[in-house]
């Protein structure tokens, strides 16, 4: 019974890489506004 509740914390930790991309996304999103910037 113990082995199911620990497959959702294995899943937790999973997602946890998941989460240095996003620093990444606000890079490429402030690159796109320095663009529209350029183009203006």
């Amino acid at each position: 019974m113990f082995e199911p509740i620990e497959a959702p914390v294995r899943t937790m930790g999973a997602s946890t890489p998941t989460e240095p991309p996003k620093p990444i996304v606000s890079e490429l999103v402030t690159i796109d506004d320095q663009l529209l910037w350029g183009f203006m």
